[in-house]
């Protein structure tokens, strides 16, 4: 029993323990990086337009932020939210047209907006920006996605970590089952050519009925009780193998719980927009049907009335042991 009990703890702290540094991981790859976003050029009066540049950062600042723009851009067309260190490089490469500036101190945690004043309207993917020494989340305004599709994506990526630690955690404990029934099976094996040799020194021995007799009975007991032993050790084996799906069908029913708490979730924004729950049904099956997760929606429910007849089955085997 405390064997069981400490296999089922190991299982459950591994499926944590990896599901939050595959989480942790990607939070800090992708969401941790600043994000600039560039927008798009309006007119504010004749031969003149502006430009926004929004720079959000997060833990560290940026320095040495380098802005190519097509178009003639002087320091002074430049304005901020903040106080900032810009500098125009000259540029010998390129067209004539071409301007590029530096942008240093550019505070953490913070929204920083940088205004470019042009005499001409700019096509705002052309406007090029890098840093050798910061990685960057850049976005222009035609770029622009709906926050939604983020949160499709996380839920795509859990639904999958999701599958293979199940799918890991079975395939492990499947092939500990067919291990310990191989071995049983091997124990048989070994009994049986036992049993065998036995009955050849049976046949070659020369001796009277009673005493024949006597070793023959012999033999039956420790035949019966090899027997009994072996399918003793098999019906363990089985109902360890049986409480183990319980418990993985438990945990499953336990991630199924957060799959569907993000659904609703999702399901809350998009019954904001016009027609959104006919749009919220149709984005799930588009979901389940392709990702063919048919077992994850949120309509499926266990059959725990199995779960408990199997669960007395195993606890009239504990109670024979």
């Amino acid at each position: 029993m405390k064997a069981r009990i400490l296999e089922t703890l190991v299982l459950t702290i591994t499926g944590m323990v990896v599901t939050f540094l595959f989480s942790a991981l990607i939070a800090y790859f992708t969401e941790n990086n600043p994000e600039i976003k560039i927008g798009s050029s309006s007119k504010i009066q004749d031969n003149q337009y502006y430009l926004p540049i929004v720079i959000s950062t997060f833990e560290k600042g940026i320095n040495n932020l380098t802005v190519s723009v097509p178009a003639n851009v002087k320091k002074s067309q430049i304005k901020s939210s903040e106080p900032l260190n810009i500098k125009n490089i000259e540029n010998n490469i390129g067209t004539e047209n071409g301007s590029v500036f530096e942008v240093n101190k550019i505070p953490a945690n913070k929204n920083t907006q940088l205004v470019l004043i042009t005499n001409k309207s700019i096509d705002d993917e052309k406007i090029e920006i890098y840093s050798d020494k910061s990685k960057l989340n850049l976005q222009h305004s035609s770029e622009i996605q709906n926050p939604i599709s983020s949160q499709i994506k996380s839920i795509l990526i859990n639904t999958v970590v999701y599958g293979l630690l199940i799918g890991l955690l079975t395939y492990w404990s499947d092939k500990r089952r067919d291990e310990k029934i191989k071995n049983a099976r091997e124990r048989t094996e070994d009994v049986q050519r036992l049993l065998d040799l036995q009955s050849k020194e049976i046949e070659n021995l020369n001796l009277n009925s009673d005493r024949i007799k006597e070793h023959s009975e012999k033999i039956e007991k420790k035949q019966e009780k090899a027997f009994d032993e072996i399918e003793q050790k098999l019906a363990n084996a089985e109902a360890n193998s049986i409480k183990k799906q319980i418990l993985l069908q438990a945990k499953l029913n336990d991630y199924r719980k957060e799959l569907n708490f993000w659904r609703n979730t999702i399901r809350k924004i998009l019954y904001k927009l016009p027609d959104g729950e006919n749009k919220a049904t149709d984005l799930f099956n588009l979901i389940t049907k392709s990702l063919k997760t048919y077992q994850t929606n949120e309509k499926y429910i266990h059959d725990f009335e199995s779960l408990k007849a199997l669960s007395k089955y195993i606890e009239d085997i504990d109670k024979k042991e």
